[in-house]
């Protein structure tokens, strides 16, 4: 009798953002919702080391993917582990919430961020509402965050 080969593609395998301290940034989100591609998680520590070696800045990593791709309410993308959302930077550089309308908000440090996301090969896109950081989309909801979209 032949043997029958199958094959599933379950998609890419996902891996978690390393918790620790010492890579520059830090974390906002439960642990089990910081879940990336291999290339997302690695794209986000580099530009997060670098920003932080640049201006002594750690930036703030939210909501990722969960490691089985599940949906994410109330978020329409973040299943696949190409999406990071990442906290805009504040004044007093405090590991702390706040939006483009804050008056701690941090537009010089924030537009070097972004800066350096999106000039990095593997960031799609970044949605973004600070209207004055050349290249970032503005999108509904997003005074609050970087919304960062990898290619892989």
């Amino acid at each position: 009798m032949p043997t029958i080969h199958t094959s599933m593609t379950l998609g890419p395998k996902l891996v978690l953002l390393p918790q620790m301290s010492g890579n520059g940034y830090y974390s906002y989100s439960p642990m089990n919702q910081q879940y990336g591609t291999q290339a997302c998680v690695q794209t986000i520590i580099r530009i997060a080391q670098d920003h932080f070696r640049n201006t002594r800045t750690f930036i703030g990593i939210g909501d990722m993917s969960y490691s089985d791709m599940r949906n994410f309410p109330p978020h329409h993308s973040h299943k696949d582990g190409k999406c990071v959302d990442i906290r805009p930077i504040g004044k007093n550089r405090m590991p702390a919430p706040l939006n483009i309308s804050s008056p701690n908000y941090d537009h010089d440090n924030t537009m070097l961020l972004a800066k350096a996301l999106m000039a990095h090969r593997n960031v799609l896109r970044v949605l973004f509402n600070d209207r004055r950081i050349p290249g970032v989309v503005p999108y509904a909801g997003h005074d609050n965050h970087l919304h960062v979209i990898m290619r892989t």
